[in-house]
């Protein structure tokens, strides 16, 4: 009788472990997915610099909390700001009262100027020669910071463009190097409009200046 008390026992403890030993099996399961889907972000790539590349800016990753936000500015501020400029490494064009001011007009004690012609960086002297035939020898001969200065419609494709290449310069949280900008220019596989909407949507994350 004793004996088989002993065996009942025994087979008690024994089936205990292996449920255990099933439980155990079987929260590793449920974890395993959750690790896995955590590892997936980098699985993928997804890095901070990914999420502020023209790729990573048309999937919609253009902040994280933990590293801040992609910068991009307009047009409008590298006209409004032909200060900033000096840290591209690209010059604006000289003012005919002598000086370069703030607010998108050269100033010089209150009086309104105009940009010198055949001053500062030229667009074929940022970009390059224009193999995809978008510009005319007007625009390619024509000072940088005169084309945002006054754009015509057809004129927008470059003011993006160069607006792209200060950003990339500027060394912003941009995402994209110049050699990128500039490469875009050149694919001629790019329609126009296209290239200005890629240019145009990387140049509007940021509302405050540099």
């Amino acid at each position: 009788m004793n004996e088989n008390n002993e065996i009942n026992e025994e087979l008690d403890s024994t089936e205990k472990m292996v449920d255990k030993k099933r439980r155990s099996v079987t929260k590793a399961g449920i974890v395993a997915p959750v690790v896995l889907t955590l590892a997936s972000k980098s699985a993928l790539g997804v890095t901070w610099d990914g999420r502020c590349s023209i790729s990573g800016n048309m999937s919609g990753n253009a902040s994280h909390p933990d590293e801040g936000t992609c910068e991009g500015y307009t047009p409008g501020y590298w006209k409004n700001h032909p200060a900033s400029w000096s840290v591209t490494g690209y010059v604006p064009a000289s003012c005919t009262t002598g000086t370069s001011g703030q607010y998108g007009k050269c100033k010089k004690g209150g009086e309104d100027g105009k940009y010198i012609a055949g001053t500062g960086t030229t667009f074929a002297g940022a970009f390059g020669v224009d193999t995809c035939n978008r510009s005319t020898l007007e625009q390619d001969s024509t000072s940088m910071i005169i084309l945002i200065d006054d754009v015509p419609a057809n004129w927008t494709l470059h003011a993006h463009a160069i607006a792209s290449l200060l950003n990339a310069a500027s060394g912003i949280n941009f995402g994209n190097t110049v050699a990128d900008v500039k490469a875009w220019w050149h694919d001629c596989t790019i329609l126009d409009e296209d290239l200005k909407d890629r240019y145009e949507s990387l140049n509007q994350r940021s509302d405050t200046g540099l």
